[in-house]
């Protein structure tokens, strides 16, 4: 399915878009540092049965730079000044890492046009509590503040630039397939483009105080927790969510973490591996907000 670019002017700054499809409309929200580029695959399956928009956060692909002053509501107010231009409505949001914090902060606004929203991540993404959830994400990353989570995740990037963008482990690998490497290379990518904004949007990630935002939406809600075994110090998080409401729904994918590529070269994303599991139940809860 070919996939179409353009941009949108709001009062934060033009936010570049990807978009295919028709039916009804899904609003596609990225981790951070990435862009709108990692869904292409899901919104080629989505674009079947949806009109699938897959957005560059502010400060991230091609999208303007972050304001000098933002928090999580106001890139919200800048997803929802998109919609209002393109006159879409019944919309389903979907969020993912980063992404379901702006989709949770879209759903505490409560604008009209939203239909249904789907909060998506790891265990440690979806955790409620700010202070716990922060303790988790500077465990993932082995470091104990804000700058060095900014600079570990940039050595990482540096050692894959620097080594020919593949160390030897990757390459010695004989089941590689050339996706591989352009979904690797699309994140490096990513990671250059966003180098003024990585550390902003973390820091507000940090100080967003998710279980406000999440108890504020009155719209049915889709919660997808990717399990992993990596994980399992920090537990199950989805269920907790069923005490704000009869109309939170709760999806487990086993076994699913979102990375560039395992130690052992492979792809491990939910976003190249479970792509049907995942795309068929959007579009459940698109249509009946039922899964």
């Amino acid at each position: 399915m070919d996939i179409s670019k353009g941009y949108v002017k709001t009062s934060f700054g033009k936010i570049h878009y990807r978009f295919c499809g028709k039916g009804k409309p899904v609003i596609l929200l990225h981790p951070s540092p990435r862009s709108s580029v990692i869904f292409e695959k899901l919104m080629a399956t989505l674009g079947k049965d949806c009109e699938v928009f897959a957005l560059d956060t502010l400060g991230f692909g091609y999208s303007d730079p972050l304001p000098k002053k933002f928090n999580f509501y106001d890139l919200a107010e800048s997803v929802y000044e998109f919609v209002k231009n393109l006159s879409l409505d019944e919309i389903t949001i979907f969020g993912l890492h980063t992404g379901n914090k702006i989709a949770s902060a879209i759903g505490y606004k409560n604008y009209d046009c939203i239909k249904n929203i789907i909060l998506c991540g790891m265990s440690h993404s979806l955790i409620l509590d700010k202070n716990i959830r922060n303790s988790q994400i500077y465990k993932i990353v082995n470091k104990n503040s804000d700058e060095d989570v900014y600079n570990n995740r940039w050595k990482k990037t540096y050692e894959l630039i620097s080594n020919s963008w593949w160390s030897k482990k990757i390459l010695d690998n004989k089941n590689l397939q050339l996706k591989d490497f352009k979904v690797a290379q699309h994140e490096v990518v990513d990671f250059i483009n966003s180098r003024e904004s990585y550390d902003l949007i973390y820091n507000e990630n940090y100080r967003f105080d998710f279980e406000k935002a999440v108890k504020s939406i009155s719209v049915p809600v889709l919660i997808i927790e990717l399990i992993s075994e990596r994980e399992k110090d920090i537990g199950s998080q989805a269920n907790l969510f069923k005490f704000f409401g009869d109309h939170f729904y709760i999806f487990q994918l086993i076994n699913s973490h979102t990375g560039i590529l395992s130690d052992e070269g492979r792809r491990t994303d939910i976003l190249e591996t479970k792509i049907d599991l995942l795309s068929k139940k959007i579009i459940e809860f698109n249509k009946n907000h039922k899964i």
